[in-house]
């Protein structure tokens, strides 16, 4: 599980803060929707979290390719 917030789209980019799993700091996410490429900064103890950076992305791209892109969302996969 994944919570995104304060979701900024501005173009092409999309900037989010990032909280994976049980983490009460934020880490930060970048996509940039032409390419759906992706960058990332977890927070401090969250560095095995990398899969939670990778499912934000896909979630950002598609909520977009949808036209509804929320100022939050929690994202959960199996």
């Amino acid at each position: 599980m994944v919570n995104i917030k304060n979701i900024e789209k501005n173009n092409d980019i999309v900037k989010c803060e990032i909280y994976p799993e049980d983490s009460k700091e934020a880490g930060t996410l970048s996509v940039d929707l032409s390419t759906e490429k992706y960058q990332y900064e977890l927070p401090a103890g969250y560095e095995w979290c990398e899969n939670h950076a990778a499912h934000a992305a896909r979630e950002i791209v598609a909520m977009n390719r949808d036209g509804e892109l929320p100022k939050e969302k929690r994202i959960m996969w199996v």
